[in-house]
Order: C-alpha cells, then sequence, then structure tokens
C-alpha cells in the first residue's frame, strides 16, 4: 500500500508539471495541447478536465490518480422510487431483529413500487443501495455482528491532575487454573481486583479471592493502596533491596486516600457498606454511565494487559475457547495460590517500571515522582493505620472465652483476653491474612491484635475449607457415619435399661423412665426378690 502511494504521487507530480503550465499561460495554442496530449498519453478532453480541476484545487491532491472531486451522482431512479426505498428499508428491513433476505425485501418494494407506479430497482441495485447504510443502524437492527456502541462518538480525553485524585476499580476472572488442593479445593481459576490511579497508571491496590468479588473484596483491594505497600510486598518473599541496588527507592510508592472513586454499576459497588467505608476516609464514590463501558476505559486496559501475561503460564485458558483449541489447561496448571500471588505482584512492579504509551513514553513511577514533585503543596491526607483498617475490614461479634475468641475454627488469643473473659467483642479480619485479627472494644476502632493459636501452618484464607468438608462425598459420608453414632447411642441407653431391668433392687435402685420410640430385642427377664 505504502508503494502504490508512493506511484500514486509521483505521477501526480508528473502530471502538475505539464498541466501547471498550461493553466498559468493565457492563451494555448492547439500545438501546446498536442505536446500534452503526448506527453500525459491521454486525450485533449481529459487535459482540460484536470487544468478545470487544478484551477479549483491547486493541490497535488486534485491530479493524483483515482482522485475524484466531481459532484455526488444523481440518482438513478425517481424521487418517488427513492422514497419508497428509503421507507420499505427502515420499516421491512431496519425495523425488525429477525433476518429479512434482501431478496425478500426487493419483493416489498416492488409491490410498493408497482403500485405507485413507478419503476423499481434491480436486486443488484437494492444490495449497493444496502450497503451505503449506517454501520451503527445495522449493528442497532442486528444485521451486522458488532456493539452499537462501537460506533458511539466519544471525543473527548479524560484528564486527571493529581495522583490520588481519581481510582478506578474492577473485577476479572483469572485466565489460569490453579491448584487450590491445600485449600481443600479442585483446581480451578480465582478472582482479582485492580484498582488503578488514573492519573499515573499506577497500581493502587489488588485482592485475589477464590469466591466471587463481594464488598470485602473490594474494601480490601482499596485498603491495599492507601496503606504503604512495602510491608506487604516483602511478605509475599519480594525484598526491596534488590530495587535499592538499582537505585530505586520505592517501586509501589503510591499511598493516598483517593477522592475520587470510579465503579460501574455492580450490586457490590452499591452496597451502603461499601459506600460508608468510602465516606469515612473522604472519598466519593461516583458510578460509570450505564452502557457507558469507555469510562472505566482504564481499568479495563489495566486487566487486559495483566491477562495477556497470564497467557504465558503453565495452566492458562487463554481469552477465549478458539485460542484454547486442545491445550489441557488443568492438567498443566500446578501453581498455588501463594506462588500466583507472588508472580502476580512480581509482574506489577515490572508494570511500574515499564514506558506506558499513555503516558508519553514515562514510565508509571516516573509520572508518580513527576506529579508529586509538580504539586502544590497540601497536606497529604493519610489517616492512621488504625482508622483505615477501621473503615474496610469486616467485623463480627464473638465472646471471649478462656481460651480467646474463636472465629472460622481458628482461636486467637491476647494477653489483655484474661480481663475480658466472658464478654462480647468485636472481631475486625482480613479475608487472605487469617493469622491475626483486630479486636475492636468500643465496637469500631481496633484496639489490639490477637494472634492465631493451635494451627499454625495451616493455610490463612476466609475462602478457604479447610477445617471444613472438602467435598460432596465428604461430606455424605460424615453425615452416614453420624447416623451410626446415633443409633449406637440409642443401643447403648437400650441396654442399660435392659441390665437395670435384669439387676435393680426395689428400693435401692428406681427404675429409668423409658424412652420413647425405643424398640428392645427380647423381652426383660421376670423379678425376683433376693433373700435376706
Amino acid at each position: 500500500m505504502a508503494m502504490d502511494l508512493e506511484r500514486r504521487i509521483q505521477e501526480a507530480n508528473r502530471r502538475i508539471a505539464i498541466i501547471r503550465p498550461l493553466v498559468l499561460s493565457g492563451k494555448i495554442t492547439a500545438e501546446k495541447y498536442r505536446e500534452a496530449e503526448i506527453q500525459l498519453g491521454v486525450s485533449r478532453q481529459t487535459i482540460r478536465a484536470w487544468m478545470k480541476r487544478f484551477r479549483q484545487n491547486p493541490s497535488i491532491e486534485a491530479l493524483m490518480p483515482g482522485h475524484q472531486l466531481s459532484t455526488p451522482r444523481k440518482p438513478r431512479f425517481p424521487e418517488k422510487t427513492m422514497e419508497i426505498i428509503s421507507e420499505q428499508i427502515q420499516k421491512r428491513y431496519l425495523g425488525r431483529k429477525e433476518a429479512l433476505p434482501v431478496r425478500r425485501l426487493l419483493e416489498f418494494i416492488e409491490d410498493a413500487c408497482e403500485k405507485a407506479e413507478t419503476p423499481a430497482p434491480s436486486l443488484r441495485q437494492l444490495y449497493r443501495i444496502i450497503k451505503k447504510l449506517s454501520k451503527r443502524q445495522l449493528a442497532i437492527a442486528m444485521k451486522i455482528n458488532k456493539d452499537p456502541r462501537s460506533f458511539e462518538a466519544y471525543p473527548h480525553h479524560h484528564v486527571v491532575e493529581w495522583p490520588g485524585d481519581q481510582i478506578q476499580i474492577d473485577h476479572t476472572l483469572v485466565d489460569a487454573i490453579l491448584d487450590l488442593s491445600s485449600y481443600g479445593l479442585e483446581k480451578q481459576r480465582i478472582w482479582v481486583t485492580l484498582a488503578i490511579d488514573v492519573a499515573t497508571r499506577m497500581v493502587f491496590g489488588y485482592y485475589l479471592g477464590i469466591r466471587r468479588p463481594n464488598v470485602q473484596a473490594c474494601g480490601l483491594a482499596l485498603l491495599l493502596g492507601v496503606l504503604p505497600k512495602k510491608p506487604w510486598v516483602e511478605s509475599l518473599g519480594i525484598s526491596y533491596s534488590e530495587f535499592h541496588t538499582q537505585g530505586i527507592d520505592d517501586p509501589w510508592p503510591m499511598c493516598e486516600v483517593p477522592i475520587e472513586i470510579a465503579n460501574d454499576n455492580a450490586s457490590e459497588f452499591k452496597c451502603p457498606t461499601y459506600v460508608s467505608s468510602c465516606r469515612q476516609l473522604g472519598a466519593r464514590v461516583v458510578y460509570r454511565p450505564l452502557g457507558k463501558a469507555h469510562y472505566g476505559g482504564h481499568i479495563e486496559r489495566l486487566i487486559g494487559r495483566f491477562m495477556k501475561d497470564v497467557h504465558m503460564l503453565p495452566g492458562t485458558t487463554f481469552s477465549r475457547p478458539q485460542r484454547r483449541r486442545k491445550y489441557p489447561s488443568g492438567d498443566a496448571a500446578f501453581l498455588t495460590l501463594e506462588d500466583f500471588e507472588r508472580w502476580f505482584v512480581a509482574n506489577l512492579l515490572e508494570y511500574h517500571l515499564t514506558p506506558h504509551r499513555g503516558l508519553n513514553g514515562l514510565t508509571p513511577l516516573q509520572k508518580y515522582q513527576q506529579l508529586m514533585d509538580a504539586r502544590p503543596a497540601r497536606p497529604r491526607l493519610i489517616p492512621d493505620h488504625i482508622h483505615v483498617l477501621s473503615a474496610f475490614l469486616p467485623s463480627v461479634k464473638r465472646i471471649v472465652g478462656r481460651q480467646g475468641v474463636s472465629f472460622q475454627w481458628r482461636r486467637y488469643w491476647n494477653d489483655q483476653f484474661r480481663d475480658l473473659i466472658g464478654d462480647q467483642v468485636v472481631i475486625k479480619y482480613h479475608r487472605a491474612r487469617l493469622d491475626s485479627v483486630w479486636v475492636c472494644l468500643n465496637g469500631i476502632t481496633p484496639s489490639f491484635q490477637a494472634h492465631l493459636i493451635g494451627t499454625k501452618g495451616r493455610c490463612q484464607h476466609m475462602d478457604a475449607l479447610v477445617d471444613r468438608l472438602p467435598d460432596k462425598a465428604i461430606r455424605t459420608e460424615t453425615l452416614r457415619q453420624e447416623a451410626v453414632a446415633k443409633k449406637l447411642s440409642l443401643q447403648k441407653a437400650d441396654m442399660i435399661e435392659r441390665l437395670q431391668r435384669q439387676h435393680r433392687h426395689p428400693k435401692e435402685a428406681p427404675l429409668l423412665p423409658r424412652r420413647k420410640g425405643t424398640s428392645f430385642d427380647t423381652k426383660p427377664a421376670p423379678l425376683v426378690r433376693r433373700k435376706g
């Protein structure tokens, strides 16, 4: 295509070199016309047409091969025929969702034209008219396999001035199967909740969950964004010392309370608990218009970028079944949730150090540092660690026992429980970090931490089935054994009653009351009074 355009430009320049002197000369003789005809290889009528076109538009485009500056061609049919064609297309073709063959549409047009005594188009001419219809009209009428929204114009550029001014958040199902056998689950896909800072394109926070995202997953993703990231990243086994040797102090410095949080219209984002938690920190919650997916374009592109990297992992499901083909995703999957989270965070840090096209070639880390240096001096609204936990962590009520508090088949202890035995307290917990919980004495603000006892080394995740029944087969077997145990309990009671009836003394051992529904295999022996 590039070579074809180059040849057209060369041909246009050759024509201009001959046509321009003819246009600028006052009177053109027949001899000059003959010379131009020989040089250009066209007739005198074509030369005059080119001269007229060049006078109207004295540029290279006027004489470029294939260029036509003529007025639109007049319709071949009378005005009445065109009105009938337009009416029938709107009514019969675009006005219905069901498929209508063009041949059938032509029959309706021919019938209407016959009644109006006006010529009708041919099938080929009707195809040409339909081909000129708007792609958006055809998409709305379901005549082409495209979303009508893809033809809507939105000529604007979303600009956010400073870091933290707007955060976009959304969920997606990870395109990879993980081995969750240590959680009592089979191999399956997990969910990721991602939040992005629009001004810097830096990841604000994330949350990996086994179950479908809910209000708590959204809050925990924002919780990570508000708090410092270094303790979290190093707890995954990624050391910051490697970045220090490369001259990077912090590859994930984003630590701000967002001013505005943009969401879609999912139910978890409209939950009063989520809205009140955001408002507790002073963040405003906004929703994108219905059917306007491009209002969340930044987070959608970020998710797409990360999923492309996921497609390189063993056990990937790819984005479409057509791409997956015969790849054995389940058999190839061996990554655990911990392995995947470590890889995910490492990939996230790599993204922060990669040039971004939307940032004019800067990396998200460079953009963040640039904006923070240029931002006018203002107090950084970073609340206390305790208040952030109070806003986003879910809570439950528990009674303090002699062994502490019990939550999710686990026990937690702190020495301060010694004076609270028998009292009810509120505990706050992180779904993916159940090695400790926060105890709120006033019911709102965390007072101290209680740590896990008795089950060290177990998987710490709210969605896991550890300490629960892993699958249906085991649950069925448990219920069967429980029924057997109940029968044994009844048999024990019957045995005691039988023995008591055989050996009791009328004055020493009163007869136990017989329970309802108890049956005996044999009748009790007759009572015999002892001598003496």
